[in-house]
């Protein structure tokens, strides 16, 4: 493949993960991997969801680019030949539970197999009306090839054991038939009869079935997220032996995370969701409720970053975003929690698992850089009169939205709103404010934007400037200016410890480290409300107060 042209490409199945694809692409600057997810039927590259391998192909071959201006466009052979997805074939009637992901099916129907849930259950796609869902695996066999004998589970073509190795033959299912060798046959069964008399191949029949042990009890239910809560909370539930559950649900290490959240749909609706978070893999799935197998979608952390929502920009409390950047594309996913410690816990847990993978000591991992900022956002000049009658404006992480003020009127307008980003992830390097003019009958209309990069800011100090108001068509003129006043914070925080021997001088019974920072502090507000909480949590304040 190095040796191609650029935009060639070749998929294949991962050797060390089963239901991972991997996507190689030649580029302008050498080879690229990309992981390609397969779950219940769909695949996700970057956290976006396709059908099949078709569309994901097609996908970036005729729509969007996978490098910048850079598409799929000549494919490479894989070494081996690709097997085509397994079809299985129903051996009995079943009707599915109530309420169920299950599929109804009778005698003879055909399923193509998408994914294993695990020993018990499939999930599959029906042949005849293309419905998707689980079936039980002990209920169906394999729909192409079968052993030698009826009652021995299919694991591959039929065979024949002759002095020169295995010889494999195939019986195909036509109607309510079987067809081998071009002979028709009412059952499996009539075809094992003949060739035990007759010779299925020079000088040899068929004699004793190879057997292996089988149970054939009806399987226990898939492990969905419910199931898997009910067993850690003591249910009667119990898994059969051998049969692990899915990988995404079977997890209760701290790398794992559930519970329900609303997510943000099309058109300003809200829906509550059940989500999983995977932090092994990186990947955060989100279901319609507990009780379901297959994720509606799945989000790609290690493309992904967590930026705090504040209750200006949706009118609701305790929500947060997960920006997905991906090959040169951008989506989020905006998330609501009941209360906002809940939705602390979600951000933290996230942000673990978020931007690609480092390996780093424990030492490294104890350092925590602390970025913070406040925007108070005061008012604008010179805005003009005819095209600016409702005024707000919308604060910008990057390109990510995240709060935005109250809609004023007139061409002079004053909000003093103030909005604190506590804990910025670590790519933000500027934040944007982006004047709008409010329309009823139409689509707001924005002005002009401003944009400060937070290296100018100076750290730990209040600015107040007026910053001029570009249009949104890259003009030079000016469409007029807003002020705002801005604080940016970054500290180290160290581990604990380091700080055991600080603690001490400052809370020294004469005070003397106290007033010492008293007379060469300038910002003394905050070095008494700091001095303060030290000596609270100790339940020293005491000796603070002392006159």
């Amino acid at each position: 493949m190095a040796s191609g042209n650029v935009g060639s490409y070749l998929v294949r199945e991962s050797g060390r993960k089963p239901g991972t694809y991997s996507l190689s692409y030649l580029g302008r600057n050498g080879i690229s991997h990309f992981r390609v997810t397969a779950v219940c039927g769909d695949f996700y590259i970057g956290g976006r969801q396709f059908d099949s391998l078709n569309d994901l192909i097609g996908y970036y071959t005729e729509w969007s680019c996978l490098l910048k201006d850079e598409r799929l466009v000549y494919p490479v052979p894989p070494p081996e030949p690709v097997v085509g997805k397994k079809r299985v074939l129903a051996k009995y009637t079943y009707n599915k539970a109530p309420d169920s992901e299950e599929l109804s099916f009778y005698q003879g129907d055909v399923f193509i197999v998408d994914d294993v849930i695990d020993s018990d259950w499939l999930w599959v796609t029906a042949q005849k009306n293309k419905e998707k869902g689980l079936v039980p695996a002990a209920l169906v066999e394999d729909a192409m090839v079968l052993w030698e004998y009826f009652k021995t589970r299919s694991t591959g073509d039929p065979f024949k054991r002759a002095p020169e190795g295995i010889t494999r033959f195939l019986i195909r299912k036509q109607g309510m038939q079987y067809s081998m060798g071009g002979r028709m046959f009412d059952s499996v069964d009539a075809v094992v009869g003949r060739y035990k008399h007759e010779h299925i191949i020079e000088g040899l029949s068929l004699r004793e079935p190879v057997s292996r042990a089988q149970d054939w009890d009806l399987p226990h239910r898939p492990m969905t997220p419910s199931r898997i809560l009910d067993q850690q909370n003591g249910s009667s539930f119990m898994f059969r032996s051998g049969a692990p559950g899915p990988a995404i649900l079977n997890r209760t290490q701290p790398a794992f995370k559930r519970g329900y959240l609303v997510k943000k749909g099309h058109r300003n609706k809200w829906k509550r969701m059940f989500f999983v978070l995977d932090g092994f893999e990186q990947h955060l799935y989100f279901f319609e409720h507990e009780k379901r197998t297959k994720p509606k979608g799945m989000m790609d952390l290690s493309f992904s970053m967590v930026y705090e929502v504040h209750q200006s920009f949706f009118g609701r409390p305790n929500c947060f975003q997960v920006v997905v950047r991906a090959f040169n594309e951008f989506r989020v996913f905006y998330l609501c929690a009941d209360t906002q410690d809940l939705a602390n816990e979600w951000m933290e847990a996230i942000k673990k698992f978020c931007g690609k993978p480092v390996n780093t000591n424990l030492g490294e991992r104890d350092v925590k850089q602390l970025r913070s900022l406040e925007v108070i956002i005061i008012e604008a000049h010179k805005l003009s009169s005819n095209k600016v009658s409702h005024p707000y404006c919308m604060i910008s992480l990057n390109e990510v939205k995240t709060c935005r003020t109250k809609t004023q009127e007139g061409p002079s307008p004053i909000w003093n709103e103030e909005f604190k980003f506590n804990d910025l992830p670590s790519d933000v390097s500027y934040y944007s404010v982006d004047l709008y003019n409010r329309n009823k009958r139409s689509k707001d209309v924005l002005v002009g934007s401003a944009m400060v990069p937070l290296n100018r800011l100076p750290k730990g100090n209040v600015l107040d400037e007026w910053y001029p108001l570009l249009p949104s068509s890259h003009a030079k003129m000016e469409v007029g200016s807003i002020r705002v006043r801005s604080k940016f914070t970054h500290e180290i925080i160290m581990p604990v410890e380091e700080y055991y021997s600080l603690k001490e001088i400052l809370l020294d019974k004469d005070l003397q480290a106290v007033k010492c920072l008293g007379q060469v502090c300038k910002d003394r507000v905050t070095l008494a409300s700091t001095l303060l909480k030290i000596f609270r949590h100790e339940r020293e304040e005491i000796f603070l107060l002392k006159p």
